[in-house]
């Protein structure tokens, strides 16, 4: 799970933007602690089990919801965990929002049908617009 990965990241010294995680059963009931953060925007990412996994990718299956206004958090984090549907075992991340110039999209198969081949996808801007093809890309 994302949720997983961010903490090894975190505590093998690697620098990840500040998050909080909601159980996915319970997000959306009220507003989480945002204490963590004196950001006015976050990300709100799903984190549900078997996402991502040595098998399969659900990659752009569940809600991610970028820019949400501080106020807005707890509605986000409900709309992310209701796009598991009956599947609730899971987080919702809430992460401090960051922008960028540039981001990129690692797919350990190609998409273009080459599936013995790694593919990383860059373009300027937040990692969505590259995944939703609204931006030009370098492959």
């Amino acid at each position: 799970m994302k949720a997983e990965n961010l903490r090894i990241l975190q505590s093998s010294g690697i620098h990840v933007p500040p998050f909080l995680l909601l159980d996915a059963a319970e997000a959306g009931r009220e507003m989480p602690d945002l204490s963590f953060s004196e950001r006015e925007y976050f990300a709100v990412r799903s984190s549900c089990s078997g996402e991502d996994s040595d098998c399969r990718s659900h990659a752009g299956e569940y809600e991610t919801l970028l820019n949400v206004k501080r106020e807005e958090v707890g509605m986000a984090a409900g709309k992310v965990a209701a796009s598991y549907g009956k599947k609730k075992s899971g987080y919702v991340i809430i992460q401090e929002m960051v922008n960028t110039e540039v981001s990129g999209v690692l797919f350990t198969a190609n998409p273009l049908g080459i599936l013995n081949e790694y593919c990383i996808v860059l373009g300027e801007g937040l990692g969505s617009h590259v995944v939703n093809d609204e931006i030009h890309t370098t492959a």
